[in-house]
């Protein structure tokens, strides 16, 4: 595979005269339209939700490339959308936004042994329409983040300490619309982001203290709307697409001064934007090119 080199000198603390390498970790022919990807603790391998020989799938790949395995392939997948892998990397937390739940009700997040492949539900958020997911560790334990919607059809933003039985709400409704990508910083800030009601309503939104603040407006957001933080949580990386044609960026937010940055080197050549995810321990960002047939990138500094 050809690893391409790209330099940004930006004005941005984290990431200025920086080097980041962009790597191809897989390419279609296993699998179609991957929509999200994230990266496992270490950055070692890639996890991601895709259209496969067997159906809905979830895929994995060494994150420099190599043999891709269905790490889970058909039901009871139905539209697995995010991904996001656990703090230990064991297992990977899966969002379907269709899968079954209940009479009238569906929408389930599944949890998927990264070893044998075994699947299983998470019976505290069935029914929420999960789509998007994001994960710390408190006391050990993993605690889920989800961007879904609620039982009277509006958007939310759920906390879950995975293995309690009832998920907590943090945000429900407006001036939440589509909200697709999520990411939550070590002080507990949760960003959201949102694609909104139109191709140029997409925003991104901090929740701090239950009080939503708008951080990015009037942008064009993937779909997924992927968005992740640098590991000094400095910059916030938000998959986006160029406002003036159907071409991907990747904008980079000072958090410190709110300036923005378009990204469009290498990522630009692809007409779509999909979810974005980083190692937990290392800056290595995984993207996924959502447009068919689709590319997984590994990123990094």
């Amino acid at each position: 595979m050809n690893r391409l080199f790209l330099t940004f000198l930006l004005m941005l603390p984290a990431l200025s005269a920086q080097t980041l390498t962009v790597t191809p970790a897989a390419t279609p022919g296993d699998y179609a339209s991957p929509l999200d990807a994230a990266p496992d603790p270490q950055g070692n391998f890639f996890y991601y939700t895709a259209a496969g020989p067997a159906g809905a799938s979830v895929f994995k790949v060494a994150a420099s490339g190599g043999p891709v395995t269905a790490l889970a392939a058909g039901a009871p997948l139905v539209n697995p959308v995010g991904v996001v892998a656990s703090t230990d990397g064991a297992r990977v937390y899966v969002a379907d936004t269709r899968a079954y739940a209940a009479p009238g009700r569906v929408g389930q997040i599944f949890v998927i042994d990264t070893n044998s492949g075994a699947v299983r539900t998470l019976p505290a958020v069935a029914g929420l329409q999960a789509r998007a997911l994001d994960i710390v560790s408190e006391g050990g334990r993993d605690v889920l983040f989800v961007a879904g919607r609620n039982g009277l059809g509006q958007p939310a933003i759920y906390r879950l300490v995975v293995g309690e039985e009832q998920a907590a709400p943090l945000h429900q409704g407006a001036p939440l619309v589509e909200p697709g990508g999520i990411a939550v910083s070590s002080g507990g800030d949760v960003y959201v982001a949102d694609r909104g009601d139109h191709p140029f309503a997409g925003a991104v939104y901090r929740l701090r203290d239950r009080a939503m603040t708008i951080i990015v407006e009037s942008m064009r957001a993937g779909d997924p709307a992927g968005i992740a933080l640098t590991r000094d949580e400095s910059t916030l990386l938000v998959s986006a697409l160029q406002s003036h044609r159907k071409r991907a960026q990747v904008l980079l937010v000072d958090l410190a001064t709110l300036e923005t940055q378009a990204v469009t080197a290498v990522v630009g050549q692809h007409p779509a934007a999909g979810g974005l995810h980083r190692a937990r321990l290392v800056d290595v960002f995984a993207w996924a090119d959502s447009e068919p047939p689709g590319v997984i990138y590994r990123v990094r500094k």
